[in-house]
């Protein structure tokens, strides 16, 4: 998978972001506080929604305050083809909660996924990964590299084993020596 662009508006620190990632490594630099983080997050929500958030992160919190309405749209290539996942989010004052308002999946320009969930099953299924993998995979949040660090020798390695997906492995090796006998 290749990021392609981030467009994000309402989210976090920033009223309105348009971003291309260019050809090659992109690297992201600035003093605490300027938004990395926010940034990596957006990336992170944008493909797997509000399944990243944790019991004490709720979907109120990513919404720049005082804003009714967010977005997120992140492009990416897989596999030779073009993708692009669209998110909206609303924010009641009235309630002070925040819902996912749309969630699209397109696919070479064409609305394959048009709901939250099942955008969310068609990312993992199309990455062959879910937030949790892609998340020890790829994204660490700031300060949570410690929870891999410092995992029990067992949950450590269930946190490999599910990255590199051997349960799979294992299970063919399994069927492969069933079929011998």
């Amino acid at each position: 998978m290749k990021l392609k662009n981030l467009y994000i508006e309402n989210i976090r620190s920033y009223k309105k972001l348009d971003f291309a990632f260019e050809e090659g490594v992109t690297v992201i630099s600035g003093v605490n506080g300027s938004g990395k983080s926010s940034l990596l997050e957006a990336c992170f929500m944008g493909l797997f929604g509000s399944k990243i958030l944790s019991k004490d992160f709720v979907l109120a919190d990513i919404i720049f305050k005082g804003a009714e309405n967010a977005r997120i749209s992140l492009g990416f290539e897989h596999l030779g083809r073009e993708y692009l996942i669209d998110q909206a989010f609303r924010y009641s004052q009235r309630n002070q909660t925040a819902s996912n308002s749309r969630c699209v999946l397109y696919a070479d320009g064409e609305s394959i996924v048009d709901q939250a969930t099942k955008t969310y099953e068609e990312v993992c299924s199309l990455l062959n990964m879910d937030e949790d993998a892609y998340r020890n995979c790829a994204y660490i949040r700031q300060g949570e590299i410690d929870v891999l660090i410092n995992a029990k020798p067992k949950d450590r390695q269930r946190m490999i084993d599910d990255l590199l997906q051997l349960g799979k492995l294992e299970d063919y090796r399994e069927r492969a020596g069933n079929a011998k006998t």
